[in-house]
Formats: structure tokens, sequence, C-alpha cells
């Protein structure tokens, strides 16, 4: 099967990268006992699923992120900010990482304001994708403030060496205010990871309950097939013609 639809895989990769934006993760793998990468590319309408012995630049290699010139949308993985034009950062993690802080730092108040800030703001994205300009600026203001307000309670309170998470959150969402809140003027851009979340966790649920691979070849022909079906299935193709299609002469 893997060999008879390269065909239609090469078409879902040319399609990912005209697509306005696209979900990229990895997810670790095993081999024989050895740790390899398994990298999902994918939209609401094709999804590409590709073998890699590693992560990072190596592991991109090959893959439509590389050569991908639009917005990327992916959790924190440094790696993919070398590539695509522009970037969405995935708000389901920010607001885990927010929920630890506030579990961990009672005493500070910054973590529950942004937690409240982002949760209303995808809340009222859900209901009218089309904000107005206005609004957009109030959020983008807010988000400052929080921010200045997180900077003057850890002058107060210094990070402690048990927790430093809350800090670095802190630093990074200064940092990165521009990939946490693009979503808002490009509505056509999701504002979290979860496509590729979910994609990947249909590979690792079969790895836990029925896979053991025992070569690369093996895994990479999972890989291929998981393209094909997954794709199929997205369009609401019947998946046994799909299989039936590929092995007819």
């Amino acid at each position: 099967f893997s060999a008879l639809t390269e065909k239609e895989r090469k078409r879902i990769y040319s399609m990912l990268l005209l697509s306005p934006s696209m979900h990229a993760d990895f997810t670790p793998g095993r081999v024989n006992g050895k740790c390899v990468q398994v990298i999902f590319c994918g939209n609401e309408d094709e999804v590409l699923y590709c073998f890699r012995k590693h992560k990072g630049h190596e592991g991109i290699q090959g893959t439509p992120v590389e050569e991908y010139q639009q917005t990327l949308i992916h959790d924190h993985d440094p790696t993919f900010y070398n590539y695509g034009g522009d970037h969405q950062e995935c708000l389901s993690h920010i607001l885990r990482y927010l929920q630890d802080a506030i579990e961990n730092e009672p005493d500070l108040t910054w973590h529950r304001q942004m937690k409240d800030l982002l949760s209303s703001t995808i809340h009222e994205v859900k209901q009218d994708r089309d904000i107005s300009a206005q609004r957009i600026s109030q959020i983008e203001s807010t988000y400052d403030q929080i921010v200045k307000t997180a900077q003057q309670e850890y002058l107060e309170h210094p990070p402690r060496k048990y927790f430093p998470d809350g800090y670095n959150l802190y630093k990074r969402m200064d940092h990165d205010k521009h990939y946490h809140l693009l979503f808002l003027r490009h509505p056509e851009i999701a504002y979290t990871n979860n496509l590729a979340e979910r994609g990947l966790r249909k590979f690792k649920r079969k790895q836990k309950q029925a896979v053991t691979f025992r070569c690369n070849q093996s895994i990479e022909h999972l890989c291929d097939c998981m393209t094909v079906i997954e794709t199929e299935r997205l369009r609401g193709a019947d998946i046994f013609q799909t299989a039936l299609a590929a092995f007819s002469p």
C-alpha cells in the first residue's frame, strides 16, 4: 500500500505547501528499543506523517516544513522558528503552563490574570472570528499590562529554585507576544495545535497497544499508510474503497 500510494503522498505534500497555515509537531517512537521520531504536518484537509531518526533540523529535512513559507502552528519548539513565514503558538499548552504557575506560585496574580485574558479571548473568537481592530488593540494592551504586573511581582517575589517555570513563562510571554496573539488578526489561523496533537495520538495509540517496530522501514511504511488513510478520512471517503482502489490495476 505504501509503494502504490506514492503519487497521492506527493500530491498531499504539494497541497500542504499551498495551505495558508500548517500544523506541525513531533512525537517519539521506538524501533528495537531506540528512540526515533514521527513528524506530523497537516491542515483541515490533508495530513502527512514522516518517519525521522531525530528531531531538530535533521528531522525537518525532506518534510513540508522545510519548504513552507506561510504560518506554522506548533508548540514551543525553537527549531520550527527557523522555518515558515510566521508562527502561532498553541494556546492550549500556554493555558496549562499558566495553571501550573497558579498552583505553584499562590502569592502572585499575573498568571491568573493572563489565563483569564486568554480564555475569554478564545471564547470571544469562537463566537465571532471577525473581531474589530479596536477590540484587538484592547486585548494586546491588557496583555502588555499583565506582563508588566509579572515583572513587578517577580521583583517583589523572586522565583524559587524548586519552581522557575513561572518566571520562565513570564519571560517567554513577554518575548513571544506576537506568536501568541497572531490568530486575532488572521481569522484563518487556529489558536491551538490540537490538530497535530490528535493526529499524533493515533500513532502513539497504535504503538502502545498493538505495534512493535523491528526496523525503520516498518515505521516508515506505517507513516505512509496513515498519511493516505487519514487524509481520505478527513474527506469523508470510504477507507475500504480507498485501499481497494490502490490495489486495483
